[in-house]
């Protein structure tokens, strides 16, 4: 289930953005859905609720992704060419 919670820094930082939740499933759900219509294998069946998804059980790979339009932490540091907040070509 979403929530409207955010945080950064593993927890240091924490916030509420009302209806974030929503959006979040609503982006997840579409997602799933495109990659399905694409013919890639994906543990999303429907989506139950504003907030919520059905899925079969799986296990799932420990990955995580951030995208930015901007550089900002550890990418900095591999690439020192790039200024702190400097956009990326979009």
């Amino acid at each position: 289930m979403s929530k409207d919670d955010i945080t950064a820094g593993d927890g240091a930082k924490h916030d509420v953005i009302p209806g974030k939740g929503r959006l979040a499933t609503a982006t997840t759900c579409n997602v799933f859905r495109l990659l399905k219509v694409c013919g890639l294998p994906v543990a999303f069946e429907e989506q139950d609720s504003a907030l919520s998804f059905v899925a079969p059980g799986c296990t799932m790979l420990p990955y995580e992704v951030v995208i930015r339009r901007e550089a900002h932490g550890s990418y900095l540091k591999r690439n020192p060419h790039f200024a702190k907040g400097q956009l990326f070509p979009g």
